[in-house]
């Protein structure tokens, strides 16, 4: 009777264990990461800024999917274009087109070359400052909705920075 009670007890504990370990991973296979580099003045005198993403999908990078991307950004900045990482190199810069009183804009992200064999893959979008009269801070935030077999997922980041900085450099 003992050994029973022992024998369910290590099997319980072993599934415990495991299953950890694939929550632990799964966790880790999903990643998102948005951050802002400051790219000095353009030929027109608007301070310019690149927000750099990167992701990974884990296990959705194998599967049939539509990848869209959400961008929102505070007053005052305008995207002007943006780029993804395919086939591991950038392709040509697409423009983007907003008026200062946008403030969000959605676009496609092929994933078919822009999803590496690993699932990671990147991008950027860059912004100029057209109001430098705004806020002493900046934010931009971005979504990336993956949808695969009916199923939706979503990464989220965001990033901010000191405008106060950005227009006195």
């Amino acid at each position: 009777m003992e050994q029973l009670i022992v024998i369910i007890a290590l099997v319980i504990l072993i599934f415990c264990v495991v299953l950890m370990v694939l929550f632990k991973s799964s966790k880790e296979q999903t990643k998102f990461q948005v951050k802002a580099i400051y790219e000095g003045v353009n030929e027109l005198g608007q301070v310019v800024m690149k927000v750099l993403f990167t992701f990974s999908v884990g296990k959705l990078s194998t599967s049939n999917k539509e990848m869209l991307a959400h961008i929102k950004w505070s007053e005052g900045w305008k995207p002007v274009r943006y780029s993804i990482k395919e086939n591991g190199a950038y392709r040509e810069d697409s423009l983007l087109s907003s008026d200062l009183n946008e403030s969000f804009l959605t676009f496609a992200i092929d994933d078919t070359n822009a999803v590496d064999k690993n699932g990671a893959g990147e991008g950027y979008v860059m912004f100029t400052l057209d109001c430098p009269s705004i806020a002493s801070k900046s934010t931009v935030a971005m979504i990336i909705d993956i949808h695969t077999n009916k199923v939706a997922y979503q990464l989220s980041d965001s990033t901010s920075w000191d405008n106060e900085f950005v227009v006195s450099n």
